[in-house]
């Protein structure tokens, strides 16, 4: 954490795999320093270390690319993810692949949506999105007044027609969508 947190060359960071005896808010911590990372993929369960990522979210204006994959989210994490954005107005690309993300989880997410117009390109797949998840993701589109989203990715979730009436209901205001799937 501490040779990331002081570089300022490091512009990509995949955290897959962490040794058990690393003292990971330590690691975390030291990471919340680091200004030159541009993407960061979050591929374990930090638990309630992912808390001491706030520093790096909030305090990073080079983070532009944030992934999080093959973990399951959780409600709790879900809730947390607003309250760690804060002022981050940077981020152009949020992922959620493979994360049995379910529509509470989405309704969390998408709150924080309507406050980040800059994301361009949002990724859903591989999840368990349904009706309830897509009627909030389409409030948190349609409530925007000028959202830069020109890529939605939703495939491999559980829609149905009410839910992609929903979605197309926020969508209609998503002017620079050129790619999406569903």
């Amino acid at each position: 954490g501490y040779f990331v947190g002081r570089s300022k060359e490091l512009e990509y960071l995949n955290i897959s795999d962490l040794p058990d005896n690393l003292n990971i808010d330590a690691f975390l911590r030291g990471l919340g320093h680091n200004r030159s990372i541009e993407s960061l993929a979050i591929s374990i369960d930090l638990g309630e270390g992912f808390k001491s990522l706030g520093p790096l979210l909030r305090n990073n204006n080079s983070l532009g690319d944030l992934t999080f994959s093959h973990f399951d989210i959780g409600l709790q994490f879900a809730r947390n993810i607003g309250s760690l954005f804060g002022q981050q107005c940077s981020l152009r690309c949020l992922h959620f692949e493979d994360n049995n993300l379910g529509d509470e989880e989405l309704v969390e997410i998408a709150s924080l949506l309507r406050t980040k117009l800059q994301i361009e390109e949002l990724k859903l797949y591989y999840n368990h999105i349904g009706r309830d998840g897509c009627v909030a993701l389409g409030n948190a589109l349609e409530g925007m007044r000028n959202p830069n989203l020109a890529a939605l990715d939703l495939g491999y979730n559980d829609i149905d027609d009410e839910g992609l009436h929903a979605l197309v209901a926020g969508l209609i205001n998503c002017h620079n969508l050129t790619s999406l799937c569903l």
